[in-house]
């Protein structure tokens, strides 16, 4: 469905692809709209203003479901990645593959959502598999690029990203996969989707503010020349016996390498990380779907809660939030000391840990001994204040008693 952006109300309804859609965009000149599927096509339409939206062709080269996809700044290509680690080009009018992939190596794209490609090879962590990346997106001045992954973290690069020594910010606050991420139009916030944690979260960025010859951008002529990288990675490496045996076999596994061509004249390494900050500002939703009381008030009456991996603390009267990030996995039980002044959170894990923190500040007191399994699955405070009781997911459902000493549980153990 299309709807329209002041009212909502639906302009076109339409079904052409025969599973579910995955990606939709405008081209930049408005003219095109394309959508990827997960029948393996991308459907491309056109936009002509009669709110009909006719079906131009599909785009039918593609051997798994499309994955990203984006548009060149004339609006005349198209590049594909699919499930099957392909990185495919077509012709936008014609709706034509084009197998000289690179004739396209100097194209200036106007958005950058593909995992595969020439500028992002730096992304890859060592021995990837090609699926521990989700999604990327480049910011719209073109100077960083941001990355989810499947291990919970959000990642900030410099764009062009094509050298394995490539430097990045790394943020949490996510408990497993983070499925998508989007910058909005002024750079200003970036928003990432969470998998099980089912969140989403909005981050704000702030440019530092640099000087001399520090602050030069990937593509800055003046960054030093002996760190210029113009050799091409083949990135989800397979060892070296096996990229020795090269041939079909190879390239079947590494389908978007012949896909990728260094540019004419590429941008200069830039070794440092991007200058630019980003903080969490705002976590939209809630935990409810298994957890039981984890909503309390605090002393200072703003209500406190659970999502993710995070602790939130927020302010009904200013409608701001304050964050506990100190958990790696997702948070299942919570509780408020009877003062008020304390929160206790377990979570689940091969390690599951207990964290205490200020309830007005999110500032973590005192992290406790990881003695439960699976998961801490119940906590509460005693009457005073200065014990916890801990129930873990084991066979047993073991019991723990925690304590301070001094009630300030600095010194908890």
């Amino acid at each position: 469905r299309i709807l329209r952006a002041d009212d909502l109300s639906v302009q076109h309804a339409g079904k052409d692809a025969r599973n579910w859609i995955s990606q939709i965009k405008f081209s930049p000149d408005g003219r095109t709209l394309a959508m990827g599927s997960h029948d393996r096509n991308v459907w491309l339409y056109d936009v002509d203003g009669s709110g009909e939206y006719p079906l131009r062709k599909a785009f039918e080269k593609h051997n798994a479901a499309i994955t990203h996809l984006d548009f060149s700044d004339d609006s005349t290509y198209m590049q594909t990645n699919c499930q099957g680690y392909e990185l495919l080009f077509a012709d936008v009018a014609s709706v034509s593959h084009i197998p000289a992939a690179s004739a396209l190596k100097d194209v200036q794209w106007s958005s950058w959502t593909c995992t595969l490609g020439w500028p992002v090879q730096g992304i890859w962590p060592p021995f990837s598999d090609g699926t521990d990346i989700n999604a990327v997106d480049r910011s719209h001045d073109g100077r960083t690029l941001a990355t989810v992954d499947d291990f919970g973290k959000v990642k900030l690069f410099r764009y062009p990203c094509y050298s394995k020594k490539a430097a990045s910010k790394e943020m949490t606050g996510h408990s497993s996969h983070v499925t998508n991420v989007a910058w909005t139009h002024d750079d200003k916030y970036v928003l990432t989707t969470g998998g099980n944690d089912k969140c989403i979260f909005q981050w704000k960025t702030e440019r530092e503010e640099v000087e001399g010859k520090a602050s030069y951008d990937a593509a800055d002529d003046n960054a030093p020349m002996d760190d210029v990288v113009t050799e091409e990675l083949n990135v989800f490496e397979l060892g070296k016996e096996e990229e020795e045996e090269g041939g079909d076999q190879f390239m079947a596994v590494k389908p978007w390498i012949g896909a990728m061509h260094e540019p004419t004249n590429p941008p200069a390494y830039n070794p440092k990380k991007p200058a630019i900050n980003m903080e969490l500002e705002w976590v939209y939703g809630y935990r409810a779907q298994d957890a039981r009381n984890n909503l309390r008030y605090n002393d200072a009456g703003e209500i406190v809660y659970t999502s993710a991996a995070v602790g939130i603390i927020y302010d009904k009267v200013r409608h701001h939030q304050k964050f506990y990030i100190g958990h790696d996995d997702d948070v299942v039980c919570m509780a408020v000391d009877p003062s008020g002044n304390f929160v206790a959170t377990g979570q689940q894990g091969k390690k599951p840990a207990i964290h205490v923190w200020d309830s007005e500040t999110g500032t973590r007191l005192c992290k406790l001994p990881a003695w439960h399994q699976r998961a801490v699955i119940a906590i509460a405070f005693s009457p005073d204040g200065k014990k916890i009781l801990s129930v873990g997911q084991d066979d047993n459902h073991s019991v723990a008693v925690w304590g301070s000493p001094s009630g300030s549980w600095t010194d908890g153990a």
